[in-house]
């Protein structure tokens, strides 16, 4: 994977000196994907990575005929990994023009493609162009013609090993070609356990632990919290189930020249792990009160900003893009209040009554902006149990 910069200051991420993000706004993103999709990969892919290593005990039915479709389906798992990570930021942001992105396993055992296909011209016999089953021509960085193999059969290698001919080179290029591929698919590992932590660790920490009464809590609350969502980590049964550590490759301070042009100093990091930047952005976060919350009416989360706590994101409704979660949620929320609770219920006939005589002219627009205010008024001190029930009906009719 990339490695990337980020800079943090205030409450801001500067990614690669060019890229503006809030804090915590990028984790918004990676807990919106499918995490039950990435568990699946992640279990296939640690499955795969046994079955396309290369071993003498192969035997030479598994070699013809099933070693090249268990590459082809990793490969066809590491592609849709490429289709979901490239998508989002920090990734999609610092993504190197220059760098050739896909095919990894591919490409990587190209590069011991003598342990495969013995020569190019019997490559070139197999080469099927109207399907590429086998593979397809291309051109390197020299211009030079060379054959691209997608089809992968060890039966060489295993013809080798039981001619006994050069097996101390023959065990040497098979440990080469092991941890080339190992090299090639464990980043992705890597990756997914940083996707999945999300949903099993910040999802949790947050919705469970974080948003326990719908507002935003102090550093002290926080504190106590994260205790108490500590102690759940010690039953956790897989690494990606606890929060870890933040390892940026290298740290540093720097003055940055943000889009006004003044100097700010910021902290520095170069990372290679998407984890370790999730972990550091999430604390700045959670200390400048910049959270995620998931929608209680789409499901989606959302980032909350300091001062702004809501149940409900600001999102377009499907069916109805002049509408947002918040704006029939909150209507939703205020029904419901007046169906249940008799101080709403109170208030909401009343308005509905001085509403009506406004419409009729027999209040003027002044009159009744100046009721409203008065009935909230007389509402808040009624829910603060500061009058009577009958004190307030009464008054709120008037």
């Amino acid at each position: 994977m990339d490695t990337f910069q980020a800079m943090f200051w205030d409450t801001k991420v500067y990614l690669n000196k060019k890229h503006q993000y809030l804090n915590n706004e990028i984790l918004v993103h990676y807990l919106n994907l499918d995490s039950d999709e990435l568990a699946q990969i992640y279990d296939d892919l640690r499955y795969a990575i046994n079955r396309i290593s290369l071993t003498s005990f192969l035997s030479k039915r598994e070699a013809a005929q099933d070693y090249g479709g268990w590459v082809q389906s990793t490969q066809k798992m590491l592609n849709r990994i490429d289709a979901i990570y490239l998508l989002l930021p920090p990734y999609s942001d610092c993504k190197d023009e220059r760098k050739d992105y896909g095919e990894q396993l591919y490409k990587c055992l190209n590069r011991h493609s003598d342990l495969f296909e013995n020569g190019l011209d019997e490559r070139e016999t197999l080469w099927y162009p109207d399907n590429n089953e086998y593979g397809y021509l291309s051109y390197d960085e020299k211009g030079r013609e060379t054959f691209f193999i997608t089809h992968f059969d060890p039966t060489p290698m295993l013809e080798m090993w039981e001619n006994k001919a050069n097996l101390d080179d023959l065990q040497e290029d098979i440990t080469a070609a092991n941890d080339d591929i190992r090299n090639s698919v464990t980043p992705y590992l890597y990756l997914l356990e940083d996707l999945l932590r999300v949903k099993f660790v910040y999802a949790k920490l947050l919705d469970e632990f974080l948003h326990i009464r719908h507002a935003f809590l102090d550093e002290h609350e926080v504190a106590e919290q994260f205790e108490k969502y500590l102690l759940t980590e010690k039953v956790a049964s897989k690494d990606y189930k606890r929060l870890g550590t933040a390892e940026p490759q290298a740290v540093s301070n720097e003055v940055f020249r943000a889009e006004n042009g003044k100097p700010i100093l910021c902290g520095s990091y170069t990372f290679d792990r998407l984890g370790a930047f999730l972990y550091m952005d999430f604390f700045r976060g959670i200390t400048n009160n910049y959270i995620p919350k998931k929608c209680g009416n789409c499901g989606k989360w959302f980032l909350l900003p300091f001062g702004k706590y809501s149940d409900y994101c600001d999102n377009p409704l499907p069916r109805d893009s002049s509408k947002t979660c918040r704006d029939v949620s909150a209507r939703k929320k205020y029904d419901e209040k007046c169906k249940t609770d008799p101080v709403w219920l109170t208030y909401n006939r009343a308005y509905k009554a001085h509403y009506a005589r406004y419409m009729k002219k027999k209040m003027t627009n002044v009159e009744f902006e100046k009721w409203g205010t008065y009935a909230i008024e007389l509402r808040e001190k009624m829910l603060a149990n500061e009058l009577q029930f009958k004190d307030y009906e009464t008054r709120i009719k008037e």
